[in-house]
């Protein structure tokens, strides 16, 4: 079995799709011939080391000769011109869907006017509110990013087969035969410190610092605590856009020295930090498709504290504390009720782990994208 994998990017790059492509093409790599076809550079990356090859910027020439040359062609993401050229190559395709880019021209599923959860403007047909949606972009870009999507389903409607991290992405995308394959993560040890064990009790916040991920309702929440009378440290790790307005936003809720802005970090300190920690919170916006954060924190046996978008309500199961995306009060009483029942977090804890453990482990879901490749190359020529 020849297998094409195209995923705009990849490593050096880091981010929840490149881990998830990166671990793909490695365990697919013992059962097939693979390739990775990226517009990533490799920078300083070493692709000699991977037990697969990698095509870095290929030309229209030469991914018309990769897609030709493969039995079978996995797009991370449903991007154009690969399944333009498989679909005219009448190769078998297969698109795995990481973002909403068929059902929404920003990607993100998020409505920038009311900077809340879109409630799905493309699909009911209101593409008025898809072009008022992205004007910050400008004029010419919204109506690119709009007309863009029609096609991008129409491909991915005709693909062998397409693959979504969730069972909510999969009703999100409105399409037959859609296969919910669970993201996997790496196995990791349980912490062996319990959950809240450091004073003043810490909750974490862990990823890009955009709008999407709704990192304000954080520090709403954490100033209503404090005007509860207790402390709560809010460590927050990651970068991006938001930052500078969000350290502000700390000085006028008056938290400035509750609250601390750690940057990007490794691995390493990432763990020092959330060890003994009482929860991971991820009180997203949107955007949200599966929530690898969420999977790997509760490999760690952490405790979850997340909204209620669909993918992550799907992921966490019962294994945490859901609040409504945007409701600083709601996630102020998830909090409060940690604080004041501390074993609940450990066992919040425990049962993620089991959780993560039995459904998101990276073999499973090798082997399942392994059975919907045979799936496919063995019925013909078949689409959705």
């Amino acid at each position: 079995m020849k297998v094409l994998i195209y995923a705009h990017d990849f490593a050096p790059s880091v981010g929840g799709v490149e881990n998830v492509v990166a671990a793909l093409a490695g365990g697919l790599a013992s059962r097939a011939q693979v390739r990775v076809a990226t517009q990533q550079a490799a920078g300083d990356f070493d692709d000699a080391g991977l037990p697969y090859e990698v095509v870095r910027q290929p030309g229209l020439a030469a991914m018309w000769q990769l897609v030709r040359e493969a039995d079978l062609v996995h797009i991370a993401g449903p991007a154009l011109l690969p399944m333009a050229m498989g679909w005219l190559l009448g190769k078998k395709v297969v698109v795995e869907h990481h973002g909403f880019q068929a059902v929404c021209p920003n990607g993100q599923l998020f409505y920038e006017p009311t900077q809340g959860p879109c409630p799905g403007h493309f699909m009911a047909g209101h593409h008025g509110e898809c072009l008022r949606c992205n004007a910050g972009v400008g004029t010419m870009h919204s109506a690119k990013l709009w007309l863009l999507t029609f096609p991008r389903r129409w491909l991915s409607r005709r693909s062998n087969l397409q693959i979504a991290p969730t069972r909510w992405l999969s009703s999100v995308l409105r399409m037959n035969g859609v296969r919910t394959i669970f993201h996997g993560v790496r196995a990791r040890q349980a912490d062996q410190v319990a959950p809240g064990s450091a004073e003043p009790p810490r909750v974490v916040f862990l990823g890009r610092l955009v709008t999407t991920k709704g990192v304000q309702t954080l520090l709403e929440a954490a100033a209503g605590i404090r005007r509860r009378g207790r402390e709560l440290q809010v460590e927050v790790i990651g970068d991006g856009p938001e930052r500078v307005r969000l350290e502000a936003r700390t000085k006028e809720l008056g938290i400035a020295d509750l609250v601390c802005f750690r940057g990007r970090l490794a691995e390493e300190a990432v763990d020092a930090i959330c060890a003994g920690a009482l929860c991971m919170v991820m009180p997203s916006l949107g955007g949200e498709v599966f929530g690898l954060v969420a999977a790997e924190q509760m490999m760690r046996g952490r405790a979850m504290v997340v909204t209620g978008v669909g993918a992550l309500v799907e992921v966490v199961g019962e294994a945490g504390l859901v609040f409504p995306a945007g409701d600083a009060g709601a996630l102020e009483r998830c909090l409060e009720q940690l604080l004041c029942k501390r074993r609940l977090a450990a066992e919040l804890g425990m049962l993620g782990r089991l959780r993560a453990v039995d459904f998101f482990s990276v073999q499973r879901m090798i082997d399942e994208h392994f059975a919907a490749f045979r799936d496919v190359l063995d019925k013909g020529d078949h689409r959705c």
